[in-house]
């Protein structure tokens, strides 16, 4: 028979043994990603229907801005500057074609940042109604000053008039 402090350490010793034993047989922990998840992987795979402004919201803004300016959330931390959607003079060269084939294709298939997702998955309306929310957010354009009007000197009154 083993001494009483002989016996706590061999119960102390066998605990230990079956704990690093339960330790080890239970699964690896999943690794913490710290990478920024896309918009894309957010939504990939489902057929996302709702309003352009709704879209942009869940898939656009993040990265351009609430308002389209280019200046998301993360703007500052990608190595490309989203486009400002609002610039009139990228609204006026760019056709409403190009701009559905940027957000079914991503950018990089046309010569873009590769940053900007590819959203293969949406609908065809729903690519539309995406069309229709960035050009709703051209910034209006300053109106043009209006030219000075001359006006001419006052006239003498002709001699003899009361």
């Amino acid at each position: 028979m083993l001494s009483p402090p002989r016996r706590a350490l061999r119960l102390t010793c066998l605990s230990l043994a079956a704990g690093t034993l339960l330790v080890a047989c239970d699964p690896p922990p999943e690794p913490l990603s710290l990478e920024l998840a896309t918009p894309a992987a957010l939504t990939a795979g489902t057929q996302a229907e709702g309003t352009g402004a709704e879209l942009f919201e869940q898939r656009c803004a993040v990265c351009h801005g609430a308002g389209g300016a280019g200046d998301g959330v993360v703007a500052d931390k990608l190595t490309v500057r989203p486009r400002s959607l609002v610039n009139a003079a990228w609204q006026e060269q760019a056709t409403d074609a190009h701009i559905a084939a940027v957000i079914r294709q991503g950018g990089q298939a046309h010569g873009l940042s590769s940053v900007m997702p590819a959203f293969a998955d949406l609908q065809d309306s729903a690519v539309e109604a995406l069309v229709a929310h960035v050009r709703s957010l051209r910034a209006p354009e300053k109106p043009a000053a209006l030219p000075a009007v001359a006006t001419a000197p006052a006239a003498a009154p002709a001699e003899g008039s009361p």
